[in-house]
């Protein structure tokens, strides 16, 4: 059995924070939105459990905390919660973070810094500023635009676009077991380290190489002002010039 909910928050808030045991996440932009919207679908095999679980909705100062609760008792994560949530212009943080459930963000204003963990699920987010995301099984689709990326997966593929990273900008990208695949942007000036324990590695840019051999390549594309870091032990390492 299921419970539908919408709720309108006031306007103000800048940040959002979304916390999940069992359950997606979804987040959208929306222009026309004068403030963030939440619909919460719960989930349980009967009435009781239904009835212990809860969304929890609070403003601390611009942020605004969005989570799933349960009430102690044999009962206790019987259900689970669904998140469909509308941001409008404005944003500046979405932390969105499950332990059971996917995580998709899309449509938002681009910008935006986004700290996003799964254990169990998939991440999709596209228009990042700076990206933090992670997930213990499942794989990640990103795109990023900011000066700091980190994106890790245990048991998982990682795809992405690099839309810039500045003088002195990090990215540390990292699965333990999958393929990384990444297109980057064609003004690419970084210092670069590709190491794969069993898997090829190719990168279409011009490396001046201080280091190749086996499945790891080193070396400096450009003036090598910032740090591009790409490793996994099982699967293949793919940099594309966009």
């Amino acid at each position: 059995m299921s419970e539908e909910k919408d709720e309108h928050v006031p306007a103000g808030a800048t940040e959002i924070e979304l916390r999940n045991v069992a359950g997606s996440i979804e987040i959208s932009g929306s222009g026309s939105a004068a403030a963030i919207a939440v619909h919460s679908v719960k989930t349980a095999p009967f009435q009781a459990a239904l009835d212990n679980v809860r969304v929890e909705i609070q403003k601390e100062g611009n942020r605004l905390i969005i989570a799933e609760k349960h009430d102690q008792g044999f009962l206790t994560q019987t259900g689970t919660v669904s998140f469909r949530v509308v941001v409008p212009k404005g944003m500046t943080v979405i932390d969105a973070h499950s332990v059971s459930g996917g995580i998709t963000v899309r449509g938002v204003e681009p910008g935006i810094d986004q700290n996003l963990s799964t254990i169990s699920g998939g991440i999709a987010t596209e228009r990042a500023r700076s990206l933090d995301a992670s997930s213990t099984s499942g794989s990640i689709h990103f795109t990023s635009r900011g000066p700091a990326l980190t994106v890790r997966s245990v048991s998982g593929s990682i795809d992405g676009v690099i839309e810039s990273l500045g003088t002195g900008g990090t990215a540390h990208i990292g699965t333990v077991s999958g393929s990384v695949s990444l297109e980057v942007f064609a003004g690419l000036d970084a210092r670069v380290s590709l190491h794969s324990l069993s898997g090829q590695v190719s990168c279409s840019f011009p490396v001046t190489v201080s280091e190749q051999k086996n499945n790891r390549l080193i070396g400096t594309i450009g003036r090598g002002s910032a740090d591009l870091d790409v490793g996994t032990i099982s699967g293949s390492i793919s940099i594309s010039k966009m």
